[in-house]
């Protein structure tokens, strides 16, 4: 999947590679929102979870404090995650990529790459965890 040699990926595994890219988006909205109102910024550990997963993430989410409230003034980039448009377009982007598995995929194929790729298999795990 790195290599984008895709004709030996199952559907399934390339929608969980492809979610591992989405879902950090979606996370991004919550994070750059709160990180207003925290003492640690979520930049650094957002980059961070685009190339190691849950992993980059985890430093932010522990660090951070409890506020369940926003105070402030929406600058362009918060506008942006906060649209309604941007959480349409993910929640699409998800289900084209759930309906796509279904479609193309083939859950037994998936089950023996699993077992035999590690890269299939860490990111599995990874997805899980975020």
């Amino acid at each position: 999947m790195v290599k984008l040699q895709l004709n030996d990926v199952n559907a399934y595994g390339f929608n969980l590679f492809s979610f591992m890219g989405v879902w950090p988006l979606i996370y991004a909205g919550l994070m750059f929102i709160d990180e207003r109102m925290q003492p640690i910024p979520a930049w650094p550990s957002f980059l961070a979870s685009n190339g190691s997963g849950v992993m980059g993430m985890m430093p932010y989410l522990l660090l951070r404090e409890s506020r369940p409230y926003f105070s402030g003034k929406k600058d362009g980039f918060i506008k942006l995650f906060d649209a309604r448009l941007t959480g349409v377009a993910l929640l699409l982007r998800t289900i084209g990529l759930i309906i796509y598995a279904l479609y193309f995929g083939n859950f037994d194929e998936f089950i023996k790459q699993w077992q035999t790729r590690r890269f299939l298999y860490l990111m599995s795990w990874d997805f899980a965890l975020l």
